[in-house]
């Protein structure tokens, strides 16, 4: 079987770039903006603060595939 040659990095390994500035994370802001729109305050902080870890993982709560 053959080894599939991977593609290079984009970045060092341990030197990625903010998700803010980082195209791969998919971040749609224009999603957090409505969910937070929604939401009071403080559900917006639960959410934010709950097990999902991750902002870029809200997307989840609210469509089926990230944007």
């Amino acid at each position: 079987m053959d080894i599939p040659e991977l593609p290079r990095r984009i970045h060092t390994l341990g030197e990625e770039s903010p998700a803010v500035h980082n195209i791969s994370y998919h971040t749609c802001w224009t999603l957090h903006t409505a969910l937070k729109k929604a939401l009071h305050d403080d559900e917006y902080e639960e959410l934010k603060e709950s097990k999902l870890g991750k902002k870029y993982e809200l997307w989840s709560l609210v469509g089926p595939e990230p944007m």
